[in-house]
């Protein structure tokens, strides 16, 4: 993955908060992390993530 790179992969986004598991991944957006979807293609933008992580910071 490029540092560059904005919209990331399912696979990707869980390298970049580093878990391990889909259905964590699931959870968090059932929780409300931000997909874009496109026809078939969801992509996740590093904003998205790291402004629900800071959301969710205890």
């Amino acid at each position: 993955m490029t540092s560059n790179n904005k919209w990331l992969t399912y696979k990707q986004a869980m390298d970049y908060l580093q878990i391990r598991s889909y259905t964590t991944l699931y959870k968090f957006i059932a929780d409300g992390l931000k997909v874009s979807e496109i026809g078939k293609v969801k992509r996740i933008s590093t904003e998205a993530l790291d402004e629900f992580m800071n959301e969710h910071t205890i």
